[in-house]
């Protein structure tokens, strides 16, 4: 079910442009984020097995992937080997079974995700800006997180409802863990 979980949250997550969305899948239940492409090289972290990072293929040195991924509100890059990373797309495909404007729901055999999105609610949240010298205002945090999909704009979307069932089982998350996400468009979004 963990697994299923983290999936789910990949779903809903904004990628970086050209970053792949990928999972840390490791026999030892973490593994070492280095300085450089070795593994002689300074350890700057550890990340546990399951935990959704960010790889760039395309900068890849020999086995070695560079990879972002935030820690709190702070994002980290390093480098991890190629044998503890998983890409999202490598995984069993989920199908569709419903897309518009405000639902978005799909199965892999008995189990379901389903999100809803609506309106931004403006009204109660703590809005931060910031203004880089000669450079255009943008929101940089919204209650405190880092605004994913806003492309630095006030969001006009949220994901309000995002549920996941498995045989008689439901699954509601909480409100709190996705009220960083924003201006999710379920036309283009597809599942792994």
């Amino acid at each position: 079910m963990h697994k299923i979980i983290l999936l789910l949250l990949a779903f809903i997550s904004i990628g970086m442009v050209q970053a792949q969305t990928a999972l840390i899948k490791d026999p030892d239940g973490y593994c070492n984020v280095r300085d450089s492409a070795s593994v002689r090289s300074k350890v700057l972290d550890t990340l546990h097995e399951g935990r959704i990072i960010f790889v760039y293929p395309e900068e890849a040195k020999g086995a070695w992937l560079l990879v972002d991924y935030f820690k709190g509100s702070k994002m980290l890059t390093g480098y991890i080997h190629t044998s503890r990373v998983v890409l999202l797309n490598n995984l069993t495909a989920f199908k569709p079974v419903a897309a518009n404007d405000t639902l978005l729901q799909f199965q892999l055999d008995s189990f379901q995700i389903k999100i809803i999105q609506g309106k931004f609610v403006r009204q109660g949240r703590q809005l931060k800006y910031a203004t880089p010298q000669g450079q255009q205002t943008f929101i940089k945090s919204i209650d405190g997180k880092f605004p994913w999909g806003t492309d630095g704009n006030l969001p006009r979307f949220e994901y309000k409802h995002i549920e996941m069932k498995w045989g008689l089982e439901t699954l509601i998350f909480p409100p709190e863990s996705f009220r960083d996400l924003f201006e999710p468009n379920f036309h283009l979004t597809s599942a792994p």
